[in-house]
């Protein structure tokens, strides 16, 4: 695992100090989804390692993906890293909509990207000059706008998978199955050695 000093120095300026801070915070944040399936606070993966986890998963894949060394690697690398700044806001925290569905799960959906927005905002208001290129980098992921965002989008929802397999296999009652079954349903894993793992994985689960 990453020390938490790699996975927060992406800009070497004065003003990246000012969010310090609400990046280390998210080690701190335990994981909403985990909660929900009864895994305590001192075992759920908090929203740090899951950021660690995200470098480690993208690290693995990203050579068969794209072989021809196609993608911006460093800025995928950053984006990773600035994904969750918004949650170590303690009047955002890591939310989770996917328990709700139809004009519920909208509304809340709609409520969690406002107010990550705002907390962006201010995290980025710190960073001087640099706030702008890590807002971009952010909506980015959020909005999928690239390939890379999008792919991106796609390791996250993964990584919860593995992260899911890994709780099963000690015994809890997580199953990963759950969470395959919600991804094929909303078609939210596209990529084709994405698709394999998650096969792969499924192969496996209860």
């Amino acid at each position: 695992m990453r020390e938490r000093e790699q996975i927060i120095e992406l800009f070497n300026t004065s003003e990246f100090e000012q969010a310090r801070k609400s990046v280390g915070d998210l080690y701190k944040v335990p994981r909403t989804g985990w909660l929900n399936h009864g895994i305590g606070k001192d075992k759920a993966e908090t929203v740090g390692e899951h950021t660690d986890s995200m470098i480690a998963l993208f690290e693995s894949v990203i050579d068969e993906i794209d072989p021809d060394k196609e993608f911006d690697r460093n800025r995928m690398i950053r984006i990773i890293q600035i994904h969750d700044w918004a949650e170590g806001n303690p009047d955002v925290g890591d939310r989770v909509t996917v328990i709700y569905s139809g004009e519920k799960e909208k509304q809340l959906v709609a409520q969690k990207k406002s107010d990550e927005l705002k907390a962006m905002e201010s995290i980025c208001s710190k960073l001087g000059n640099e706030g702008e290129d890590v807002m971009k980098l952010w909506l980015e992921f959020e909005e999928q706008s690239t390939p890379e965002g999008k792919l991106l989008k796609e390791m996250d929802k993964l990584q919860a998978v593995l992260k899911a397999y890994e709780y099963e296999q000690y015994g809890t009652d997580v199953r990963a199955r759950e969470f395959i079954d919600n991804i094929k349903k909303r078609n939210q894993v596209t990529n084709s050695v994405l698709v394999e793992i998650m096969s792969e994985v499924e192969s496996k689960c209860k």
